[in-house]
């Protein structure tokens, strides 16, 4: 898909489409991986990223990523994989 930036026409590949996520500034968002979103974008660092543990791993690589990026409890999204969505 091609994606129009300042720079020009960006190529992505689409790997997913997201049912509900936090919009951009003007109400509108593109999800990328970090590789397309230095190398295509210039972004040179992140506001926010989200981190899925592999199964019965989380205690093992929690605290590197805490390292990382210290948790708050604002900034916490609990886990809702398993639970259905209503309405």
């Amino acid at each position: 898909m091609a994606v129009a930036t300042s720079q020009g026409l960006v190529n992505l590949k689409v790997v997913g489409i997201v049912d509900r996520s936090f919009p951009g500034r003007t109400g509108d968002a593109a999800l990328v991986g970090w590789a397309d979103a230095t190398a295509k974008f210039g972004v040179v660092g992140a506001d926010a990223f989200a981190v899925r543990y592999a199964p019965g791993r989380q205690a093992d690589a929690q605290p590197q990523v805490e390292a990382l990026a210290p948790p708050t409890r604002a900034h916490r999204v609990p886990d809702l994989r398993g639970r259905r969505r209503r309405g």
